[in-house]
């Protein structure tokens, strides 16, 4: 199945299961709403001259609500995984339930993210030794390009197996992952890159991102893209399997 296909397919399913989809995203819409809005609340709450007990007890809710919707944010990517591969519809935020994938996918992503780091690291450090060369910052685009195209697809097929518990083994996945590599790579692109820069203009309105109405509108069209990124994800990790299991 080709890049498009799959993309229209995931489109597809979402509109037909708009309610499950929603149903799942729903708390951390409200989340993403309320932190991203943090600095407007407390300051309504500052205007009403409240005793500071109850200050300090809103300042306590506050922080729970952002500890509870970053695990959110983690926990949609096991739910969205678990609901294209196995169709599992259970248990969508609570905190004990899936507790223990939750997290193995969070330190998975934190190895992933650390790695990512090191690399830039590595960049910056040689870009201070040979400032303003364009030659060399045309090697750090190729060489990210790089990590792209041939590391993540890897790193990639791995997400799904975490999620549904399955134990995963890089070496094996990263000789098995040939055929994917391009079609997880466009991905990325027609997804998040878009969703990047329309990003950084709004974040250009530095009055617009405290109002509700814009985090709102960031929630649902974040939660939108991550439900088309991880449903592809999820769709060519099927697939990858069906043809793995035709060659056996």
């Amino acid at each position: 199945m080709k890049t498009t296909e799959i993309i229209i397919a995931q489109f597809k399913h979402i509109n037909s299961n708009f309610k499950e989809y929603f149903k799942m995203a729903f708390p951390l819409i409200i989340g993403i709403t309320i932190v991203g809005s943090d600095d407007t609340i407390l300051d309504y709450i500052e205007s009403l001259t409240l005793p500071p007990s109850i200050g300090i007890f809103i300042g306590i809710f506050l922080v729970l609500i952002a500890v509870y919707t970053l695990y959110l944010f983690f926990r949609n990517y096991i739910n969205l995984h678990r609901f294209i591969i196995l169709q599992d519809t259970s248990n969508y935020h609570s905190p004990l339930k899936k507790f223990k994938v939750t997290l193995f996918y969070i330190l998975y992503l934190l190895l992933a993210f650390f790695f990512l780091m090191l690399v830039l690291f590595s960049c910056q450090i040689l870009n201070e030794l040979f400032p303003n060369s364009i030659i060399f910052q045309f090697g750090i685009g190729i060489m990210l390009l790089f990590l792209m195209v041939f590391i993540y697809p890897f790193y990639g097929l791995a997400l799904p197996q975490i999620a549904i518990g399955k134990k995963i083994s890089l070496r094996k996945i990263f000789k098995e992952s040939k055929g994917t590599k391009e079609t997880l790579f466009y991905q990325f692109l027609i997804f998040y890159v878009p969703l990047w820069f329309i990003e950084k203009i709004f974040e250009q309105q530095t009055n617009l991102n405290q109002t509700y109405l814009y985090n709102f509108i960031y929630a649902l069209l974040s939660v939108y893209a991550t439900a088309m990124f991880v449903g592809c994800l999820s769709r060519t990790y099927v697939l990858w399997k069906e043809n793995l299991n035709k060659k056996t």
